[in-house]
């Protein structure tokens, strides 16, 4: 009669706007990616616990490409 419901988590994600002088930042995903492989895409990425968006994404600039930000 009734369905039964999966529980799901919540997990926040952060995803920014990189920008220097007239350039903005996409970043392409890798063709290995389970989810949306090889689109492309502005930097994000899961907040940590007591983590603020802002330095999630300066956390996330640093790992994928090397660069350092600031905001």
């Amino acid at each position: 009669m009734f369905k039964k419901f999966k529980i799901m988590k919540t997990y926040p994600i952060a995803i920014g706007i990189v920008k220097l002088k007239d350039k903005i930042l996409i970043l392409k995903r890798s063709k290995t990616r389970r989810c949306s492989p090889n689109l492309w895409e502005f930097a994000s990425g899961f907040i940590k616990e007591g983590e603020s968006a802002e330095e999630t994404i300066l956390r996330e600039v640093k790992e994928e490409t090397s660069l350092k930000g600031k905001l």
